[in-house]
């Protein structure tokens, strides 16, 4: 029997593209993909300054294991290369449509290898692969918006990144992962929004993604209760962010008809307490690739407790294309141009970019009412110099404009007031208690009424009506308004 060749020391990289095998994809698609990811890497180690030539690569149909020559320093893999794969997905993402998207799982590690005349073998390896399938680091990639994410082994945490740049070792999280020899410590970090990872990996411990099956914290639905697509909640539980194509199928059009009149059901998987919601469609863009897009607007209180992605300029949000279904294709909902095109979007989004430049990374939610309306409550009290005669006075005059009495035409209003609004208002699905909650809440923001007045003068179609609620208001305030 022929002795084995010597052990050598390698740098362990593997990845995995999410959701390869997904009936959606045909085999030219998964060409396109492997082509993609091959091309990726390439330019991702040429970019990191990592020879890819001379590295070894083992082909695996959805992934790659690559092995490093020792000589290679390590900190690459850390410092650079994580950014320079992002970006190099990012740009493939941008030129193919939906089921050629990648986004891709990659485990780090490094150890002793044995090569021999099939390829090489050796319990680093094991552990990589292992590592690349923790269910930690999938939940932690389905929650995110990003292209990528990564996990470390403990050694490679330890001797590597530890020692990395501040910036970069604070973005990973340690997580405890379930192997077939036990269990393991790895190391987590999202390269797309590294200060959110944290935040994004607390979510998935949470629930929000706690399985394939329930991998989409929002199912669109048609009557009979079949799901057609996927959303994500933003705003504060307020707004659904899906796909037009979703949309389309649950209320039986194509998928190119115009904004869509009547309610949109959907039910919340990870929720399965709260019953079957309904919301009005607020943002319709179609024409997009891959499913399009359509922006929903919860028909009555914000909905709690669900964890929700961040929206980042030049980033995405990962939506099932439908037919729903858990092993569905994601598409990469395009946030930078959605924003400039749904102002809700653009501000929560704004919102969010300062929060990072501040340090907090938090999603902001505006900032709720000191109480709730509660119109049998208000007696003779004055809420921000409205009592309830008065504060019903307004309603009356609201309803008298159809673009304020019609409850799609509502929602989409008060998406574009100011997000101390739209993320803050107490909403209901009756119709006069809405508009009161709409009134009371604008009074609390400064300006806010006044923007409400200029949205509705771009849409009101009776002047007389939106003259007789400009008198009102008018006659409520210190001052008429300008």
């Amino acid at each position: 029997m022929a002795q084995p060749r010597p052990a050598v020391h390698r740098t362990i990289l593997v990845v995995d593209v999410e959701g390869f095998g997904n009936h959606r994809r045909t085999n030219p698609h998964r060409v396109a993909v492997r082509d993609g990811m091959y091309l990726a890497l390439r330019q991702a180690f040429d970019g990191a300054g990592i020879p890819w030539a001379g590295c070894d690569q083992g082909d695996g149909g959805d992934g790659v294991l690559v092995l490093v020559p020792p000589e290679v320093p390590k900190g690459l893999f850390v410092d650079s290369l994580p950014d320079e794969l992002a970006r190099a997905l990012r740009a493939h993402n941008g030129a193919h449509d939906a089921e050629e998207q990648i986004r891709l799982r990659m485990a780090l590690h490094a150890g002793e290898i044995n090569y021999d005349d099939h390829g090489m073998t050796g319990a680093a390896i094991n552990l990589a692969f292992r590592l690349l399938d923790a269910r930690p680091l999938k939940t932690a990639l389905a929650a995110s918006a990003g292209v990528l994410a990564l996990i470390a082994s403990s050694w490679f945490y330890d001797e590597v990144v530890r020692h990395a740049a501040a910036g970069v070792s604070a973005s990973y999280r340690r997580v405890r992962v379930v192997v077939k020899e036990g269990s393991a410590v790895g190391w987590i970090s999202l390269p797309d929004h590294p200060h959110l990872t944290g935040e994004i990996l607390r979510s998935a411990r949470n629930g929000a993604h706690p399985g394939a099956e329930d991998a989409w914290p929002v199912r669109i639905l048609d009557a009979g209760g079949t799901p057609h697509g996927a959303g994500v909640l933003i705003g504060g539980g307020r707004y659904v962010l899906t796909t037009a194509r979703a949309v389309a199928r649950s209320l039986g059009l194509p998928v190119d008809a115009p904004s869509p009149a009547g309610q949109v059901l959907f039910d919340l998987p990870v929720r399965k307490e709260i019953h079957v919601q309904r919301a009005e469609v607020v943002c319709w863009r179609p024409g997009q690739p891959g499913g399009g897009v359509a922006g929903l607007s919860v028909a009555g209180p914000a909905i709690q407790g669900i964890p929700e992605p961040p929206l980042w300029r030049d980033g995405g949000v990962a939506l099932a294309v439908g037919p729903y279904g858990a092993e569905e294709t994601a598409w990469m909902v395009p946030i930078g141009q959605i924003a400039g095109e749904w102002p809700l979007v653009g501000a929560v989004v704004a919102a969010q970019e300062a929060a990072s430049r501040r340090g907090t990374g938090r999603n902001p939610a505006g900032r709720p009412p000191a109480a709730v309306p509660r119109l049998h409550g208000l007696g003779g009290a004055r809420l921000s110099g409205l009592s309830r005669p008065e504060l019903m006075r307004l309603v009356e005059s609201c309803l008298r404009v159809p673009e304020l009495a019609d409850a799609q035409s509502r929602h989409t209003i008060v998406s574009e007031l100011p997000l101390a609004v739209a993320l803050t208002a107490p909403r209901s699905s009756a119709g006069r208690a809405d508009l009161a909650a709409l009134l009371w809440s604008c009074a609390q923001v400064p300006e806010a009424l006044e923007k409400l007045r200029t949205i509705l003068l771009g849409k009101a179609r009776d002047g007389s009506c939106l003259r007789e609620l400009t008198a009102d208001l008018e006659s409520f305030q210190a001052g008429p308004l300008p």
